[in-house]
């Protein structure tokens, strides 16, 4: 046999175009053999595969995946089974690689029939959680290993030379050597464990039904620093293991968990078919979870909850979360889909599925997650999918089906027009439909069209009008056209008429309420085509889409709207409160879009001066986040600003600050949302209140989790920068992931420029790095969320950039910026006055257990807690300083800046760095850079095309009105009045530390 180092790009030009397996034959077993050495010591692993195929066309080659695998020739072979003289080893003739497949040719081409692949070959851990990685934690002090796989959508041909395509499924055997001190879970069912020697064993797991490759999963872990939370459901028990201390934060989901895989049971009318079902917590894993069949990997703050210390925002994101992954055991695992195009369907269903479960949970139903669904699934997808692209496109090649497969359109518009298909349905006949489609499917590969025809058959037997169409008619409308449709609605006379003006050719659900028979609901079918036409007296107003129901957008002629706007002021109860959230989203969509004229959009939501519910609270907010950040630099930012806290007056009003033991779950989402926004405009009470906080909170065994995690960052933003020191070394002794992950973004809020250059260098720094990599990525793209930060992180990137070049940061000229003032560069007495910060402290960011005495825990601050605090302590650490930073972190932060880059002057500061003659980056970088300046450049003229209209209005507007008071940003080192009038000293601010460090130790 010879082998060939040619490119597959010349062996397999049709294969690296379309990117998809030639289909020859098809795999029907693997018998994986791993041997995963020590951990500590290396970055590779040894492993052989064994594929047993079925060749359905004859070929003289075996094309796999087979990705950054270091392929041995000399260890691959090929058998072929002859009835006559069974298995026969075939002349293998070369073996061509390269990065995305792996080629065996044969000598002579193959009859069809059995064959069996051998490969041997060494693998590398990946460090992105894409194959086979490897991660390590501290417990007891000491470093540990363990490694997890993580499969999806692609990244099995990482780990072995495998059919990675969704068409498959398969069944394991996998051979797993490890360490004798180490421990091994797998979905694929365990038999035995062998070979056991003084410093090896081997984990057998066999005989499993077929799988679809990225369901496999495992996990290699030491036994003794997990501990594991157990329940049962049924015949089913429930683990959830977690390494030492996290285990402590593990009952919540455990029992959750238990009682969503209850629910998904009687829901889909199919009892969960395994034994037992592993929930693992990965330390640093970025992933949030990967969900194998049986076996599902989590990161901390995607499973572990302290319920007393943990927001009602933060246990409904977790508990949502574990619905998903169970709910991807029935859709995803138990069937999954033939294709890249069809995937979204599972997908849709696991996204709708998760709100639908688990708020069918007893102690969950107050959380109000049919409606909640409206603002955070539907309403996102529509913003998604404006520039978005169809859920099936068969044009694509197998890259590109990937990469949106597993998007965010995908994710979130699979999900709304599940949410859609089920209101047409109605509940009884949509779960009918399931619990009659998955027996069927069970094990199997499906298409989208098995499920339709299920569900028409349930349908026309329950007499659901379809508009006389086939369910496949309607459903594959939605899924192969990009976009979707906007409704116009206007008067004439005697009758409203509802049209869809585009080419599109949806068949759509309308739905519509009259001024006259205010509740009262009334269904149609919207062909492609035709109009529907509504009769009515005049004057009255139409409403459509009634709670966002539909995967649509509305808009009515000017005299509609208005009509609509004057009910909002005179008696906004008439609408439903979703239905208002669903014109606040279409108004604001439609003024983005040029449709309608902004001064239009600020008169419509005048109106919320009176709102106090949540849920338009909730659209409005986000949306005019979104308008605020358009316009950041620009005249009409401050004023807007202010514009909204008087529309914020009552609705503040009516939360408080206050937290009430039987407050409901969505009390709770009000309060802390309303109370985050306001703080962020400046709400004069609010940015006091956040401060006063944060000075309790410091010198308190306990703190309320909502409103610590509202205030925090504004706490922060307005207080001294003593208090950024102290929430930092809170951030590392701190136990509850909660609390850590409310502190870490809130640590992005600090306004003093020289904490925050010092801050961003030490958390890039490749050689030194104060935080992980996880928390790292956490942090910059928090600081790139807010115009302030984008702008300042974008400062700090260019004057790295110079700084490495020895030359000095240019000065823009003719700047029209007008956003919030920040601190100068340090003046020399500053630059004498700085002391540590803190991030030459000998803490870790992974907590340590509990264990501990109180002085270990506090002893790496207390020797510093007393030393006087300057007006700016950070850490001067030049060696960090000089070190160039990475071309990917470069990369990176211009792509999380960008979309919040809006002034014509940052777009000049990256013209003036691109002119240098060396810039010392690669042109590919360059590239980028240039392509974001041209970005910013087109997102400033449309600001300054805007900001006029909108300034003007808002102008008069405050004329004519009195406007609550806000107020400016406190200036950066200045001590902080609490509302009593006393002030955070240095001294009682190193007393609250070091009382705070003990509090946590204990805790």
């Amino acid at each position: 046999m010879r082998t060939s180092a040619v490119l597959l790009l010349l062996a397999l030009p049709a294969l690296v175009r379309t990117q998809t397996l030639p289909g020859h034959s098809k795999p029907v077993a693997y018998h994986l053999d791993i041997y995963v050495p020590d951990l500590a010591t290396t970055s590779t692993f040894n492993a052989s595969v064994e594929i047993n195929v079925t060749v359905t066309t004859s070929t003289d080659s075996f094309v796999l995946h087979a990705e950054g695998l270091d392929i041995d020739p000399s260890r691959v072979s090929v058998q072929y089974h002859s009835r006559l003289r069974g298995w026969r080893e075939e002349s293998v003739s070369d073996v061509v690689h390269n990065s995305s497949f792996l080629d065996i040719k044969l000598e002579r081409p193959g009859l069809t029939g059995d064959y069996i692949i051998t490969i041997g070959y060494t693998g590398t851990f990946q460090n992105e959680m894409a194959g086979f990685c490897k991660v390590g934690y501290h417990f007891n002090r000491m470093q540990k290993y363990m490694a997890v796989t993580n499969f999806e959508p692609t990244n099995a041909r990482k780990v072995f030379p495998c059919y990675d395509e969704p068409p498959h499924r398969t069944k394991f055997v996998l051979d797993i050597t490890v360490n004798r001190s180490l421990f091994v879970l797998s979905n694929v069912r365990h038999t035995s464990v062998h070979n056991v020697t003084d410093t090896t064993k081997v984990f057998r797991f066999d005989g499993y039904p077929e799988l679809p490759i990225h369901s496999v999963a495992w996990v290699v872990l030491d036994h003794n620093t997990f501990q594991l939370q157990t329940s049962n459901v049924g015949a089913t028990l429930v683990h959830t293991r977690a390494p030492y201390p996290y285990s402590n934060h593990t009952a919540w989901a455990n029992r959750v968990t238990a009682s969503l895989l209850s629910a998904l049971n009687d829901y889909t009318g199919q009892v969960y078919s395994h034994a037992t079902l592993e929930q693992v917590v990965i330390p640093e894993f970025f992933v949030g979870s990967s969900e194998g069949w049986g076996l599902i990997s989590y990161s901390e703050e995607a499973i572990l909850v302290t319920p007393e210390r943990s927001s009602a925002w933060y246990m409904q994101q977790i508990a949502l979360g574990l619905a998903s992954g169970l709910a991807h055991q029935w859709f995803g695992d138990s069937v999954s889909m033939d294709s890249w195009d069809n995937t979204w369907l599972t997908t849709g269903l696991t996204e709708h599925l998760k709100y639908v479960v688990t708020g069918s949970l007893e102690d969950m139903k107050d959380w109000e997650l049919a409606e909640q669904e409206v603002v955070e699934l539907i309403q996102p997808a529509l913003a998604l999918d404006v520039n978005g692209h169809a859920l099936v496109d068969n044009t694509q090649t197998e890259a590109e089906e990937v990469k949106e497969a597993c998007d965010d359109i995908t994710k979130y518009k699979g999900g709304a027009i599940i949410s859609m298909l089920h209101y047409i349905l109605k509940d009884n006949t949509f779960k009918r439909g399931l619990t009659a489609y998955l027996p069927i499917v069970q094990g199997q590969t499906s298409s989208p069209d098995e499920l339709w025809n299920i569900l028409y058959e349930v349908a026309q037997d329950s007499g659901v009008d379809l508009g006389l169409q086939s369910m496949n008619t309607i459903m594959d409308e939605w899924a192969s056209t990009s976009g979707h449709p906007t409704l116009s609605v206007s008067w004439n006379t005697t009758h409203f008429i509802v049209s869809e003006p585009s080419s599109g050719g949806w068949h759509i659900p309308v739905t519509y309420m009259l001024q006259s028979s205010p509740g009262e609901e009334t269904s149609a079918w919207l062909h492609p085509g035709s109009s529907l036409v509504v009769p009515a007296s005049d004057p009255q107003w139409i409403l459509l889409n009634i709670n966002q129901t539909g995967f649509y957008r509305v808009n009515y002629e000017r005299v509609l709207w208005q009509r609509l706007m004057y009910q909002l002021n005179s008696d906004l109860t008439r609408i439903p409160r979703l239905s208002r959230a669903q014109l606040l989203d279409d108004v604001f969509t439609l003024a983005e879009q040029g449709t309608l004229p902004y001064d239009m959009l600020l008169e419509f939501t005048s109106y919320l001066r009176a709102e106090t519910d949540y849920y338009p609270w909730r659209t409005a907010l986000r949306h005019f986040q979104t308008l605020l950040d358009k316009f950041y630099g620009f005249s009409s930012y401050e004023l807007l600003k202010q514009h909204l806290v008087d529309l914020l007056t009552e609705v503040v009003a009516d939360v408080g600050f206050t937290r009430l033991p039987q407050d409901s779950h969505l009390v709770r989402l009000k309060q802390a949302f309303i109370l985050e926004r306001a703080c962020a405009f400046n709400h004069s009470t609010c940015v006091q209140k956040s401060v006063s906080m944060i000075r309790s909170w410091m010198s308190s065994t306990f703190f309320d989790a909502d409103l610590s995690t509202t205030l925090l960052c504004s706490g922060i933003a307005n207080s001294p920068t003593g208090v950024w020191r102290t929430m930092w070394q809170m951030f590392h002794y701190s136990v509850f992931p909660s609390v850590r992950s409310s502190l870490l973004k809130a640590l992005t809020c600090t306004h003093d420029q020289l904490v925050f250059n010092e801050f961003l260098t030490n958390i890039t720094s490749s050689s030194a790095s104060v935080v992980s990599s996880k928390d790292r990525t956490i942090l910059l793209r928090t600081f790139a969320s807010t115009p302030f930060g984008a702008d300042k992180l974008l400062d700090w990137l260019l004057q790295r950039l110079y700084t490495q070049l020895n030359q000095t940061l240019p000065v823009a000229n003719n700047s029209t910026h007008t956003g919030p003032n920040s601190s100068e560069s340090p003046t020399p007495q500053q630059q004498a006055n700085m002391t540590d910060v803190g991030f030459n402290s000998s803490v870790t960011s992974t907590p340590q257990p509990q264990t501990q005495t109180q002085e270990n825990v506090s002893s790496p601050v207390s020797a510093r807690l007393l030393e006087p605090i300057s007006e700016h302590s950070v850490v001067r650490r030049s060696t960090v300083v000089s070190e160039p930073i990475a071309e990917e972190d470069v990369l990176a932060i211009l792509g999380y800046i960008l979309p919040k880059l809006t002034a014509s002057e940052q777009g000049l500061k990256l013209d003036t760095f691109m002119e240098l003659n060396d810039t010392g980056i690669s042109s590919s970088t360059l590239a980028v850079m240039k392509k974001t300046a041209l970005q910013v450049h087109q997102q400033a003229d449309w600001a300054s095309r805007i900001n006029e209209n909108i300034t003007t209005w808002l102008k008069n507007k405050a004329a004519s009105t009195t406007v609550p008071t806000s107020v400016t940003t406190q200036a950066p080192g200045q001590p902080t009045s609490s509302p009593s009038g006393s002030v955070i000293t240095s001294f009682n601010l190193a007393l609250s530390t070091l009382a705070l460090v003990v509090t946590l130790a204990i805790c």
